[in-house]
């Protein structure tokens, strides 16, 4: 199954997986404003660089990655799902509220990169989930370094009309998604707080505002059987690349610990390493191979669960001040 990578930012990351993944050909990538900036790695990844999106049509490859800032994704995507090929989006889905009515029509398969549900860690969460806590609440963390200090490589993080938001797309949204693959509820915001740590950045010796939220905190309540959650997403915390996640039950309190980093993750005192193909990014790419060969899926995010996340992640939106 052939594929191509769209934008050499976080897109050079999913070019890595895909080469590496069985039953996935990567016949090139469309760089786009990057290339000047990740050439190099292009290079050393062996890439064939495609000028433009009517060029990857003309390719007719089975699927494309669409590792773009959050304002291209409507676009891009049904260019490409019109012409019935298979769509992979980087999160968040988009700043548009109806681009998921208008995938629910869509010509091929359409689904959202939350490769996190694939960590062998949040299945055995699922499975105590499903058949023996009965959560009461749920606690969800993701902390990360990537701007922890002014500088930053992504003009575009810091401005709401093209970002959509701040770290509620950078890490809120998979921990939104963990949330509802969890407990298989619907999910409400109750409260929602947050705060921007350096209003100002550097951005190519440049001093660019900060305006999306760097730090996030959102309390939820389950419809009818009472279950709370609160998820804290943070951008700025040095030193950490963590998914910590607690769930309450009745009787007992499971937690667990995740090193993003490299997917090692611990419950209770042991830690468990994983293999490169254990990796959530490689066995995102080897389910998605599964299912464009007519296979079923269960894990890929299906457009309804996407719709959720994303209707779930517009209420809290509404309530941060840009």
């Amino acid at each position: 199954m052939k594929g191509v990578v769209i934008g050499s930012g976080f897109g050079l990351i999913h070019a890595q997986n895909i080469k590496h993944t069985s039953g996935l050909e990567l016949i090139g990538i469309v760089p786009g404003r990057r290339q000047s900036y990740a050439g190099e790695r292009i290079s050393q990844l062996g890439l064939n660089i495609i000028a433009d999106l009517d060029d990857v049509i003309q390719l007719k490859p089975d699927f494309v990655t669409i590792a773009t800032p959050p304002s291209t994704h409507r676009e891009i995507a049904l260019k490409f799902l019109d012409h019935g090929i298979a769509t992979v989006i980087e999160k968040p889905l988009s700043e548009r509220d109806d681009f998921t009515r208008e995938l629910s029509g869509a010509r091929a398969l359409a689904t959202v990169y939350y490769q996190w549900r694939f960590h062998p860690a949040i299945e055995i969460a699922q499975q105590l989930c499903a058949k023996a806590l009965a959560p009461t609440r749920i606690s969800l963390t993701f902390r990360h370094h990537f701007l922890a200090g002014r500088e930053t490589q992504w003009a575009w993080r810091h401005n709401p009309l093209v970002a959509g938001s701040g770290v509620l797309a950078d890490l809120g949204v998979h921990l939104v998604d963990l949330l509802f693959w969890l407990t298989e509820q619907d999910f409400t915001p109750v409260k929602v707080s947050s705060g921007v740590v350096h209003s100002t950045r550097i951005y190519s010796e440049e001093e660019i505002e900060g305006r999306t939220e760097d730090y996030l905190q959102i309390e939820a309540a389950a419809a009818g059987n009472g279950t709370s959650a609160i998820i804290n997403v943070d951008r700025t915390v040095a030193q950490h690349n963590e998914i910590v996640l607690e769930i309450s039950g009745a009787e007992e309190v499971v937690k667990i610990r995740i090193n993003t980093e490299n997917g090692e993750w611990s419950m209770g005192s042991t830690v468990h390493t994983l293999t490169e193909n254990e990796q959530p990014a490689r066995r995102f790419y080897t389910e998605l191979a599964k299912v464009l060969k007519g296979g079923q899926t269960f894990k890929l995010p299906s457009l309804d669960q996407i719709s959720k996340v994303h209707a779930f992640s517009a209420a809290v939106q509404s309530q941060i001040k840009y």
